[in-house]
């Protein structure tokens, strides 16, 4: 739930811009900016606190539904009219943080507290936090406390947030529809050669 949230970049990069007062040289200053986010359901914020390579491959992986797809119901939901202007004028973290905000009714509708549980270095550039999330999903007497995993990369001396396990099913999920609608169009479409 909250990788989701948590899941799904250098000083250059506009992402960067609002995640240069986080101390990004130090992985747990990273999560407990993430939880605080995540607390907030500021997917923006989260977003901007991501590997600028996973928020590149997410919109790698989405991005061209938009120049193919004119007026698509699906992606307007997502974006709103016009998406593809929309989604055009967006950089990597705003585009995700799009997404996620259209998904959250997945996850926590409140978190009520989050804290660090344990943390693990897994060499020079890995980092995982387990953190404890109590909270409320919107329905009567639903208020639970879960427990996961937040993992973070070391790039270039900087740690930045990786997708969380929901956010890389779905990445993948998208990657794999994608290439099944282009087997389609090619078999429909007849090939230049040969015909």
């Amino acid at each position: 739930m909250l990788g989701a949230a948590i899941s799904m970049a250098w000083a250059a990069s506009p992402a960067m811009a609002a995640s240069a007062q986080v101390d990004h040289a130090r992985p747990e200053a990273v999560v407990e900016a993430a939880l605080a986010c995540a607390k907030q359901q500021d997917f923006t914020c989260t977003a901007r606190l991501m590997d600028p390579a996973a928020l590149a491959d997410f919109r790698r992986t989405l991005g061209p539904a938009f120049a193919e797809s004119a007026a698509d119901p699906g992606l307007d939901s997502l974006f709103g009219a016009d998406s593809a202007k929309r989604a055009k004028e967006m950089d990597d973290a705003e585009f995700l943080a799009q997404v996620l905000s259209r998904v959250k009714r997945l996850g926590l509708v409140r978190i009520d507290s989050a804290t660090v549980a344990a943390s693990v270095a897994e060499g020079e550039t890995g980092y995982h936090a387990v953190v404890r999330i109590a909270g409320d999903f919107g329905w009567p007497e639903s208020a639970a406390t879960v427990v996961d995993l937040v993992s973070l990369r070391r790039v270039q001396g900087q740690w930045w947030l990786q997708p969380g396990l929901e956010a890389q099913v779905m990445i993948d999920g998208l990657k794999q529809a994608r290439m099944r609608d282009l087997g389609r169009k090619a078999e429909r479409t007849p090939g230049e050669a040969g015909d």
